[in-house]
Order: C-alpha cells, then sequence, then structure tokens
C-alpha cells in the first residue's frame, strides 16, 4: 500500500470516527435540552478533538516514544485540564441554567461535578489515541525494520533511536557501547555517536561474540578497539580518545579468559 493510499485510508478513518463520536455527542449532549445550539454543541465538541490530536501527533512521538514518562504524564494531565476548562468556557451560560434547575445544590459543586466528568471523559478519548498512535508507530517500526532486512546481510545490526525511527549501524563501526541516565551510548569509529533506550541486553544478544565483549554491566566494547587490558581494566582508543573501563569483579575470570583468547599480547600487568 502506497503512503498517499495510507494517508487517505488514515482521514477517512478519522473523518468516520469523529462523525460518530460527533452524533453521539450531540445527541446525548445535556446542553440540547436547554440550549439547542449547534454553534455550542460543536464548539465543545472541538474542545475534545483538539486534546486529541495534540496529543496523537504531538505528545505521544516526541515524549511518549522517547520515554519521557514524567514530561508525557504532566502533559497529558495539563491537556486534559485545558479541554475542561474550555469546554466549560463554551457552555457558558448553560451551567447557570442546570444551576436554575437544582436550585438546591450549591453552584460550586455543579460546576466541579461537570469539570470532573468532562476531563474524565477527555482522558478517555485522549487514551484511546494514544495507544492507537503507539500502535501505528510500532507497526511502522515492524515495516521498516523487516522491508530492510531482506536487503542486508548480517553486517549491521536494528536500532532505535529516540526519534522513533529504526536505524540500521554497521556493526564494523561500533567501537563500544556504555549505558549511564537510563539511555546507551553508541560510540562509532568513522561517525557521530548516536544514543537508544535500547538495552545492552539487547546488543549483547544480537552482537558477536566473537567481535564484541561485555566488559562490566555497563560497557560492551569490540576488541578490534581495546589497545590493552589487565586484571582489573580495559583500555579502549576511538576517535583518538583513550578511555578506561573496570572490569566486573564478579565475572572477571571468564572475561580475562576472553581477553587473552583473543590477544594475549595485550595484556599489561599493574
Amino acid at each position: 500500500m502506497s503512503i498517499r493510499i495510507k494517508k487517505i485510508v488514515f482521514v477517512i478513518v478519522h473523518l468516520l470516527f469523529w462523525a460518530v463520536v460527533g452524533y453521539l455527542f450531540l445527541a446525548n449532549s445535556f446542553l440540547r435540552p436547554m440550549h439547542p445550539s449547534l454553534w455550542v454543541e460543536v464548539c465543545a465538541l472541538l474542545c475534545i478533538v483538539v486534546p486529541f490530536y495534540v496529543s496523537y501527533f504531538v505528545l505521544v512521538p516526541k515524549l511518549l516514544m522517547r520515554r519521557c514518562f514524567v514530561l508525557f504524564s504532566v502533559c497529558s494531565f495539563l491537556l486534559i485540564l485545558l479541554g475542561g476548562t474550555l469546554e466549560l468556557w463554551v457552555m457558558g451560560r448553560n451551567i447557570l441554567l442546570v444551576y436554575s434547575r437544582i436550585g438546591n445544590v450549591p453552584y460550586t459543586k455543579i460546576l466541579w461535578t461537570i469539570f470532573f466528568f468532562l476531563c474524565l471523559r477527555d482522558a478517555c478519548f485522549i487514551i484511546v489515541g494514544d495507544i492507537a498512535k503507539l500502535c501505528e508507530l510500532q507497526a511502522v517500526k515492524l515495516q521498516q525494520r523487516d522491508k530492510t532486512a531482506s536487503e542486508i546481510n548480517d553486517g549491521c545490526i536494528f536500532v532505535d533511536i529516540p526519534s522513533q525511527m529504526t536505524v540500521l549501524l554497521a556493526m564494523d563501526d561500533i567501537a563500544y557501547l556504555t549505558y549511564e541516565k537510563r539511555r546507551v551510548t553508541i560510540v562509532r569509529k568513522t561517525a557521530p555517536r548516536v544514543y537508544t533506550y535500547s538495552s545492552l541486553a539487547y546488543f549483547e544478544e544480537h552482537l558477536p561474540f566473537d567481535r564484541f565483549i561485555r566488559i562490566n554491566r555497563s560497557v560492551i566494547a569490540a576488541y578490534s578497539v581495546i589497545e590493552a587490558y589487565n586484571e582489573t581494566t580495559v583500555r579502549v582508543v576511538a576517535h583518538n580518545m583513550m578511555k578506561e573501563f573496570p572490569i566486573q569483579q564478579t565475572n572477571s575470570v571468564d572475561i580475562l579468559s576472553q581477553l587473552q583468547a583473543w590477544a594475549p599480547s595485550k595484556y599489561q600487568p599493574d
């Protein structure tokens, strides 16, 4: 299916969805018995649609897919409050009409009750949209991965970068990987470093064991960039910069045996 056809299908599906929602909204709106203004009800409906698509096109791709969970939650909460507040403002005098019919209930209580249900309803719509967007993004990633996998050899590895794209990195160009601040930094030999939220376990599983070694819980290095090692540290060189990483002591025997089997000449005692 071409991109143009996908866009057309996307627009049609969303138009049908909001047509059904709009019909149900207008047919069951508590505004209708008191103020049958189509303009007011359409504006109130827009207060649902706009937050829905702000979350769909902005918050999910830019925050949730980058695993900024706290910021995403705060922005979503504020978006829901904004939608509910705008809808209260649109309804305006209709709340007064409700209050005039229920005179024995405090006006503030009526206001907060209506506001709560408006926010709850908006939250349900936004959650549905977020789930749909996540499924869409994951489907796109899988399609990209499957399409590219048929065109490459085993010398590359798939990496999900924060901009929601799946890229291919040549294994020969990877110098070492470090995990810090909840993300993995991939330092390459000839290209700029990249960042990903994939785990080190993913790379340990997919990188060939005869070309890479896990030095400790936070570092995986290519054998080709190791300049020297001893019982406690491994020294690597990439981009004319030298770094030393400590060997994981709980597994130091296995790590040293792998290093000595690879290049015994690079062993430098303390």
